[in-house]
């Protein structure tokens, strides 16, 4: 670089940004010790591309000089010309021979996805089908038992069609090149949530939009500041249908409203009297869980079916195969026609539960209608309904995800000893009881003596959020006593870590309380978790 005169503070800082690169390897989720390359930048690094142009003009200048000096006999010929179908035969032969390269008509792939795609999606994405039975079919040569197959072909059917699906990214990667790129070209006035296909969209731009659609269908946003989050429109609420409320009947509603027009601003808290004129009480219940901690940073998009929040092809393959409607059933005279078609047995036990559901909410709105005097409201019953079957079958489908894990994984041994006269010390413990929507949890402030106990019931849906709940009060009690060093220590080691590594991914429901525990840590000149 020097010789091609790039200035020193220039070239210190390339080959500080190249010598400075750091791996790591996940092993189980978990990442491994970090070590350093002994070539090569940070994946995705922008400054990647120019090093390239850079050293490719080295390299180009150094094979022309060696082939000046006969030092080599001939140069490989890897550069291709492709052009258009409306370019004529004989100008493209023309132009072809002043660039001295051959004409092709396929430019092959990038990265395992086809450089050119045309206007058939069966003939675009067969190289998938392609690849995965190609896999198979060595398989079948192999000592394998059909469980193994299975594993194999779910492993490499989710790693290829990897690239393609890259619409999660023009969500949380705005600042990318590529980003920027289509931005400019299909929506440089609109966001990419509400872009349009346009007339003169190419395939590739309207497959994008399919895929975005679809994520924004199993997506939701994180109430946070809620500013950016429409109140009718977004789906931020979870535990109801389509995680979107609807309005009481015959309310008028303003469509431009945003979910911040609902929070009490002072308090960050929900206002309950609004919350009540506007929704059913199914749908206020499930408002009033949802924690808003800070507002002060923007409302996230996040993936409910990934545990941390950001989309990944594993949980985009869950949420589909678990999402798409079942195929309609002709209709039939008895239940007995009706159980065969379904299949399987758990196909089965799933029809007969929304039966269960349905019969049951129904005779609640008879009973309502006779006993009570209420006039029956067919969309009422129908939002109720719907909402309280969503509940259900969320329960069951993440409780493997969000049940905590076994005490003696999910706990740590904690010693305790009597903190420095200048130090406060704060111990906090939570009682979580699986399908209950509230919790008690305690805490302990002390010095070298005891100066609060408190006992208080919070609303949390899974163990490390009343864990996560009670630090946070923890915090704010000791904000008011003006200790400078405050340690607090819990046994739950997923919230310790979670709050000692600000690197970590948490649970995105613990996100917003992970960061207001950062905000009031930081009126303490120290602050350590234990």
């Amino acid at each position: 670089m020097r010789k091609m005169g790039f200035c020193d503070a220039w070239v210190n800082i390339v080959m500080h940004s190249v010598s400075s690169v750091q791996f790591f390897v996940l092993f189980n989720g978990q990442p491994g010790k970090s070590f350093k390359p002994s070539r090569g930048m940070r994946q995705g690094d922008p400054l990647s591309l120019y090093l390239f142009f850079i050293v490719s003009e080295v390299l180009s200048r150094l094979l022309k000089r060696a082939t000046n000096f006969q030092f080599l006999d001939g140069k490989p010929q890897n550069s291709t010309v492709y052009f258009s179908v409306n370019t004529s035969v004989a100008l493209a032969h023309e132009l072809s021979g002043i660039l001295e390269m051959p004409v092709v008509e396929d430019l092959g792939t990038y990265l395992g996805v086809p450089t050119m795609w045309g206007r058939s999606k069966h003939d675009a994405l067969a190289f998938i089908k392609e690849r995965i039975l190609a896999k198979i079919l060595g398989w079948k040569q192999q000592f394998l038992s059909k469980e193994g197959k299975e594993v194999l072909i779910k492993a490499v059917s989710l790693a290829i069609p990897t690239y393609p699906m890259n619409c999660w990214r023009f969500l949380y990667e705005p600042e990318s090149l590529w980003v920027k790129v289509l931005k400019d070209r299909y929506f440089p006035q609109d966001s990419f949530l509400t872009a349009k296909l346009g007339e003169r969209g190419l395939w590739v731009w309207s497959s994008l939009l399919e895929g975005r659609d679809l994520i924004i269908r199993g997506s939701k946003w994180q109430v946070l500041s809620g500013n950016s989050i429409n109140l009718w429109k977004d789906n931020w609420v979870p535990g109801i249908l389509n995680s979107r409320p609807i309005p009481k009947d015959g309310w008028e509603i303003d469509k431009t409203r945003v979910v911040a027009s609902i929070i009490d601003t002072e308090r960050r808290t929900w206002n309950e009297d609004e919350i009540g004129d506007l929704f059913f009480e199914s749908a206020k219940a499930a408002i009033s869980r949802i924690h808003i901690e800070d507002s002060c940073s923007p409302d996230r998009l996040i993936w409910p079916a990934s545990k941390t929040g950001p989309y990944s092809v594993i949980s985009g393959y869950w949420w589909l195969r678990n999402s798409t409607p079942a195929r309609k059933l002709n209709r039939p005279s008895t239940s007995h026609s009706v159980l065969p078609q379904l299949g399987s047995s758990e196909s089965k036990s799933r029809f007969l539960s929304q039966v269960a559901f349905s019969c049951w909410f129904i005779w609640k709105a008879r009973c309502d209608a006779v006993f009570n005097g209420l006039s029956p409201s067919p969309s009422h019953t129908i939002f109720n309904l719907s909402s309280a079957w969503k509940a259900f079958t969320d329960a069951n489908s993440r409780i493997h995800d969000l049940a905590p894990s076994p005490r003696n994984n999910h706990l740590c041994e904690v010693s305790w000893y009597t903190p420095h006269p200048s130090v406060l010390k704060i111990n906090v413990d939570a009682s979580w009881r699986h399908g209950a929507s509230s919790t008690w949890v305690g805490l302990v402030i002390h010095d070298s003596r005891c100066l609060e106990v408190r006992r208080m019931e919070v609303l949390a849906s899974f163990a490390a959020m009343d864990e996560s709940l009670v630090v946070l009060e923890g915090c704010l009690l000791a904000k008011g006593l003006n200790f400078p060093w405050v340690v607090i220590e819990s046994d739950s080691k997923l919230v310790t870590s979670c709050l000692q590594d600000c690197s970590s991914s948490c649970a995105w429901e613990l996100f917003p309380i992970r960061v207001c525990i950062w905000l009031v840590g930081k009126a303490f000149q120290a602050c350590s978790w234990s």
